[in-house]
């Protein structure tokens, strides 16, 4: 899948270059046509990938939550990295590298659970 992507991504690129020059117009057609692309091809594995989080969810010890939590820091990244794009590429690098920054610290609000759970076993081991 994701050599099919990355493919037609360049593919669209290119597209993209050579009409920038002669029908500018296109560009944004092309673009949405790709996006659309995608979305049918995400949505194409989303089933397969749907099963294994339910078997996941299946033999996890930590449930629900853990696959929860896991999601939620799934969906920053993915919406981080997006707007960061999005401002880089309109020439924002400050405000894409705050929104980067600000992924980071809710990923590590995320996980402050987990990383106080593995200090106390540590702990306990030492005791």
């Amino acid at each position: 899948m994701i050599i099919k992507l990355t493919l037609l991504g360049l593919c669209v690129s290119v597209i993209n270059l050579l009409l920038r020059h002669t029908q500018s117009q296109f560009v944004i057609i092309v673009n949405a046509a790709f996006a659309l692309l995608v979305a049918v091809i995400l949505f194409e594995n989303a089933a397969e990938s749907l099963m294994s989080i339910r078997d996941l969810l299946k033999i996890s010890s930590g449930g629900y939550e853990g696959i929860k939590s896991m999601c939620k820091a799934l969906m920053i990244c993915i919406v981080t990295q997006i707007t960061s794009d999005i401002c880089k590429e309109s020439g924002n690098e400050t405000v894409s590298d705050l929104i980067e920054l600000g992924g980071r610290v809710m990923l590590l609000i995320i996980s402050l659970p987990y990383i106080e759970g593995i200090v106390k076993t540590a702990l306990s081991f030492v005791k």
